[in-house]
């Protein structure tokens, strides 16, 4: 997911589903590990979302 954060605070709704929001840079190397195979996937594709639109 890719946000513009300009305030607020970030909130888990489903802790079932997700344990914490973090915010990282597109980078792999500083994503956490293991990643999710649809992410993997846009690394490996070159897909970056502030390049791409």
């Amino acid at each position: 997911m890719v946000a513009d954060y300009d305030v607020g605070r970030v909130e888990v709704k489903e802790p079932d589903k997700c344990e914490k929001w973090d915010w990282f840079e597109w980078d792999e190397d500083k994503f956490p590990q293991p990643l999710f195979v649809p992410q993997k996937n846009l690394f490996k594709q070159k897909f970056n979302p502030f390049r791409n639109h």
